[in-house]
């Protein structure tokens, strides 16, 4: 084995790389730290051929030039896990001037000759690599938990290879034993060939990435209304199960809305279904601005909707009601030269560790619902059936403008 061959495996299984990365960064768009990762690999390939074509063309070209796309790969790097992990343009400039800087000096150094180039060549790696680890190691997102840590152990490694590399060469840089030592020492061809497993490594983390990312969304998708982005039934079936088990352990409240917008027929064959489901889509941005964030939102078909609000008490839940009920019926949307306007009736009603499933707890919230419909609609009806935690007073108590 030698560096020829090492640059030829390296650069053949990076052009793979490049364009299985590349596919999945088009084909994913909107993931932009995906394009990061692929630019990164691009770059690596071009950096690869550089290297291979050592003794062939000058050494400006296979040397300095191949070390400048590499400090490029390694920003490129670590921009695309800085999108993963914090999804936030970088605000400092200071780094970004700072390495093209050095960069800079790096390249002026070298075509004079100056001494110990190959550090400057090496640092912004480093730093890229140790900043990187820093920022997988404050991931907060489960789902992207086990591959930054993975991510994180590669680069940790590959510093330390560049460092165990970097003691062997700099001590003989500038002399005639340099290039002998690249000729004869086998510790460099091997920490070279652990510098390329390991960059193969990073590769498979940046695609792993990817894939978590868009398995992500898909079980989003599987989740979520089309038409409103809110929790759909299957999720409102986990949520409500999983709420019901805390109520039954006596980890918490949960107090539960049925709302049903007034007449949704009569706004459907008035502004027809594209503006009713306008209508729907603005209850859904009423709710989440009047509601609290940690309360859930759901479709449960058609115009009816199911909210969930955790740890929160009767009387304050109601007030919550009647705030979302007051503007929901003072909002006013414009479509097609009219204007929609639509009212809500809520029935309300909590878990009760007696209930068994949930679904008791939102039969009593549907026949509350149907009082308030009764009653004239436009109204939050807190049901009549449950005695078992709250007082008398509050059983019949109905809401209206």
């Amino acid at each position: 084995m030698d560096y020829g061959t090492l640059y030829l495996f390296d650069g053949v299984s990076l052009a793979i790389y490049a364009v299985a990365m590349s596919l999945l960064a088009i084909k994913n768009r909107n993931i932009k730290g995906m394009r990061l990762f692929a630019g990164a690999v691009l770059i690596d390939v071009g950096k690869t051929v550089l290297q291979g074509l050592r003794g062939q063309v000058p050494a400006y070209v296979s040397g300095m030039l191949a070390n400048e796309l590499n400090i490029l790969s390694f920003l490129a790097m670590y921009l695309g896990f800085h999108w993963f992990v914090v999804r936030t343009p970088l605000r400092n400039k200071m780094g970004g001037l700072l390495l093209a800087g050095t960069m800079v000096l790096y390249a002026v150094l070298f075509l004079l000759h100056g001494p110990y180039t190959f550090a400057l060549a090496i640092a912004p790696v480093l730093v890229l690599c140790g900043l990187s680890v820093w920022l997988l190691l404050k991931q907060v997102d489960k789902s992207f938990r086990t591959v930054s840590q993975v991510a994180a152990a590669v680069l940790s490694v590959h510093i330390a290879v560049v460092l165990y590399r970097a003691m062997l060469v700099l001590p003989n840089y500038g002399t005639p034993a340099t290039s002998a030592l690249g000729n004869n020492d086998p510790r460099l061809l091997y920490s070279m060939l652990a510098i390329m497993l390991l960059n193969g490594c990073l590769v498979m983390t940046y695609a792993w990435f990817c894939v978590t990312m868009i398995q992500g969304r898909l079980a989003r998708f599987a989740q979520t209304d089309a038409l409103t982005g809110v929790l759909n039934r299957r999720a409102l079936e986990i949520a409500a199960d999983r709420e019901m088990a805390r109520c039954e352990q006596g980890k918490g409240s949960v107090v539960l809305f049925a709302i049903d917008l007034d007449h949704f027929k009569r706004v459907n064959d008035v502004f027809g279904h594209r503006g009713g489901d306008l209508a729907l889509r603005e209850l859904v941005h009423t709710m989440k601005r009047e509601l609290r964030l940690m309360d859930l939102v759901a479709r449960a078909g058609g115009d009816e909707f199911v909210v969930l609000l955790p740890d929160i008490g009767m009387e304050a839940a109601l007030k919550i009601g009647e705030r979302l009920r007051s503007a929901v019926a003072q909002s006013r949307t414009p479509f097609q030269g009219g204007i929609i306007q639509i009212t809500i009736s809520v029935g309300v009603t909590q878990f009760l560790p007696t209930d068994g499933t949930w679904h008791a707890a939102l039969d009593r919230a549907d026949r509350a619902l149907y009082r308030c419909k009764d009653a004239g609609r436009n109204g939050v009806v807190l049901d009549y059936e449950r005695t078992e935690l709250f007082p008398a007073s509050l059983d019949t108590q109905t809401l209206n403008p």
